[in-house]
């Protein structure tokens, strides 16, 4: 990883959560950025570095010290790889299905999952929501298998054995918990009419889950269209969208990835009503990774504005009932989250405590719904306008997604 200095220091410290940490080395400086852009090749050049961990603690994991040969001053640059591997089992990060856990049901798939501080299981990393990176990568795979990351393809390189490298960047600033990685017996499909409005998508899927997902998801275009009108901002994440379908075991609905959206197999039901998952993936795409929240404390900030800008252009599709009877429903699941109870009170506010806890404890739809609720009263009761509509709420957010400062 290539670092920049924020102030003069002996050392770096990364969060790592069971890892098993072999060594770290100190290289000339740029040699990450080096690496993604020469197909994972490294500088020769390198001398090992002191480690250790530190504070383990079985609800976020630990912390990797690394010791520097020298004082480096605000502003220098300093690179270092640091050597590891994942433990199995107990893992969320590193998700490794066999073959009968997938649609195909004759090969293996990977996957990662960086939300809320699970990244640091697969990759040691300074693992908070106020980090904004640049990131990139190259996975090793065979010929059958097809590698992606929530990052832009740069290129594929033979490797040893008869395997291939393919290799990812992502120039965009991006919070942690947005890498992804997947690898899997997978094929693609676009979605996409010239002579309509908006970019065009790529389905990615398991064969025999192609057709129906590109069927299922006919409207993807115009789901993105219609929200980057809304929010009166370009999508900055390249020429394309694009969105897996993962495979059948994945246990949640979705994960806004950007580059490489993650949906579950269940919005593909055959009659596009689950389709509001697609349209809250794509809101994300800029409240959420572009506007994120500087601790996970304040997660309503993804999640409320995410659920706004979600109803109000299903309002603009699909009639403003619809956008009514979803928020209705959505109001009494958080509802009865409240009622089922949390360990920690402040868990079924807006600003949950968390005092060190895992936030993943503290997460559910409440952030959604009361998000949500909040901006909506703001909207009628103090500002005026019309539920479900243009105005300054959506002002607001353009505003702060153009200054990514929120």
């Amino acid at each position: 990883m290539d670092l920049t200095v924020q102030k003069d220091t002996e050392y770096i410290q990364l969060d790592s959560w069971n890892n098993n940490i072999i060594g770290v080395n100190l290289y000339p400086p740029g040699s990450a950025m080096y690496a993604t852009l020469n197909g994972g090749n490294v500088p020769v050049n390198n001398e090992p570095l002191t480690w250790m961990l530190k504070y383990p603690n079985p609800q976020i994991g630990e912390v990797l010290v690394v010791q520097l040969p020298l004082t480096y001053g605000a502003g220098e640059q300093v690179s270092i790889q640091v050597y590891y591997s994942t433990q199995p089992g107990g893992n969320a990060g590193a998700n490794f299905l066999s073959a009968n856990q997938t649609s195909y049901g004759e090969y293996p798939f990977f996957f990662t999952y960086s939300m809320d501080i699970t990244g640091r299981m697969w990759a040691p990393q300074m693992d908070t929501p106020a980090n904004r990176i640049t990131w990139g990568g190259c996975v090793t795979t065979n010929d059958y298998l097809q590698a992606y990351m929530s990052a832009n393809q740069t290129g594929v390189y033979a490797s040893i054995y008869g395997y291939y490298k393919t290799c990812f960047y992502n120039q965009v600033p991006t919070a942690n918990y947005l890498m992804a990685t997947v690898v899997g017996y997978l094929v693609e499909g676009e979605i996409y009419d010239p002579e309509a409005f908006g970019r065009p998508c790529w389905v990615i899927a398991e064969p025999n889950v192609l057709a129906s997902a590109l069927s299922e998801f006919s409207y993807l275009q115009i789901f993105e269209a219609t929200t980057e009108a809304w929010v009166q901002t370009p999508y900055i994440w390249g020429p394309n969208y694009r969105v897996i379908v993962m495979p059948p075991v994945y246990p949640m609905g979705g994960m806004a990835n950007p580059l490489l959206a993650y949906t579950s197999q269940t919005t593909i039901v055959g009659d596009k009503s689950q389709m509001f998952v697609l349209v809250r993936n794509i809101a994300q795409m800029w409240t959420g990774a572009q506007v994120t929240p500087s601790n996970w404390e304040d997660t309503w900030i993804n999640e409320g504005f995410t659920t706004y800008i979600e109803r109000n252009v299903l309002g603009q599709l699909d009639g403003l009932s619809y956008s009514v009877v979803e928020s209705y429903v959505g109001n009494n699941s958080a509802s009865m989250g409240s009622v089922l109870g949390m360990p920690n009170k402040t868990y079924h506010t807006l600003h949950p405590v968390l005092h060190g806890a895992n936030p993943n404890l503290a997460f559910s739809n409440i952030a959604f719904e009361k998000g949500f609720q909040f901006l909506w009263w703001i909207a009628t009761q103090v500002l005026g306008e019309s539920p479900y509509n243009q105005g300054t709420i959506q002002d607001f957010v353009t505003y702060f997604i153009n200054t990514r400062n929120l």
